[in-house]
């Protein structure tokens, strides 16, 4: 066997083996790697739980929160994600660095809704505006998607 065949299968081995791990078994974080492998073309079925993502970014811990606006990022644009990232980033209870995720997030799926509500925000002190610009320049097109958040 190849040398460039080896090393993919064992890191897509790896990786099966940390998402199967009984630690860990039925979390999102199991969720989270199979976002991951989609993104990275790695699988191809459909990965997409609009449910459980908009339940994580209803949720009071801001970790949950920041993973699914970080996951939903990597996603096809499901009305109900985008619906959820933008009352996500409405709610007054949510800590400012989890906002910008999800606003990252809104700026990946390049959803052309997303863009007066992101808009509104210009300005507001208490919303990266470098992260909103960036953004907007993704829904627009000026911006190509990235590997990870910047």
């Amino acid at each position: 066997m190849r040398l460039r065949t080896i090393i993919p299968t064992l890191a897509l081995l790896a990786l099966a083996g940390f998402a199967l791990s009984p630690y860990d078994l039925g979390t999102f974080r199991d969720y989270r790697i199979m976002v991951y492998l989609k993104y990275w073309r790695v699988i191809e079925p459909p990965v997409v739980n609009p449910i459980l993502l908009v339940e994580r970014l209803e949720s009071d811990d801001t970790s949950l929160q920041i993973d699914a606006a970080h996951s939903a990022g990597f996603l096809d644009a499901d009305p109900r994600i985008v619906r959820g990232l933008l009352g996500f980033i409405d709610r007054a209870d949510v800590e400012a660095a989890a906002k910008d995720v999800a606003i990252w997030s809104l700026g990946e799926l390049r959803v052309v809704e997303a863009r007066r509500p992101l808009e509104l925000r210009r300005g507001d002190p208490d919303v990266n505006q470098e992260n909103l610009e960036r953004a907007l320049g993704k829904i627009d097109g000026r911006i190509v998607r990235t590997f990870l958040p910047e």
